[in-house]
């Protein structure tokens, strides 16, 4: 039971003091001991999470860019609750199921077309120019309870490494006569 909370943040470690009330039958805690907690104040359920790289902010407020079904992007403002993990909980403005780009959002624009991780780059006569800005997308937003995440972020890969040229072989020295 927390009994005491300080109102003052130490600056060098960046903590704050609390008095907590438990049993410590097995004796493994000494008094003055400093120790990291976490402490659970709410649990949240049915919230949509998204990775923390999709969550944009600038001139509308809070936003993402949202994935179109014909693949391309539109900004939708959203209502951020608290982060846990890699993943922060929309409050409003996200609905379950909908994807967001999560890399390569400096060079989008509202109504730009996006390839997903995996697709193949459009032809330039499909009306897509090549080299188009392109992003990373996060796995449709998943509803649950704000908790350590337990799915990795789908990231583009590197490109395939290029074979280096042989290198040269040094020549024997010269015979001397």
């Amino acid at each position: 039971r927390l009994a005491t909370l300080d109102n003052q943040v130490d600056t060098t470690t960046g903590t704050v003091k609390m008095r907590a009330v438990f049993d410590n039958a097995d004796g493994l805690l000494y008094p003055n001991q400093f120790v990291n907690a976490r402490l659970l104040v709410n649990t949240m359920q049915d919230v949509v999470r998204i990775p923390v790289p999709a969550v944009q902010r600038g001139e509308p407020g809070t936003f993402v860019y949202l994935i179109n079904p014909d693949n391309t992007v539109s900004v939708r403002t959203i209502k951020t609750g608290p982060v846990d993990g890699g993943f922060q909980a929309v409050l409003s403005g996200l609905n379950q199921g909908e994807r967001v780009v999560t890399d390569g959002t400096d060079r989008l624009r509202d109504g730009a077309t996006v390839l997903l991780p995996g697709a193949r780059e459009p032809k330039a006569a499909a009306g897509v120019a090549p080299g188009s800005p392109q992003g990373s997308v996060a796995p449709p937003a998943l509803p649950g309870a704000v908790a350590p995440a337990d799915a990795p972020l789908e990231r583009p890969r590197p490109p395939a490494a290029q074979p280096r040229p042989p290198a040269a072989q040094p020549r024997p020295p010269a015979a001397q006569q």
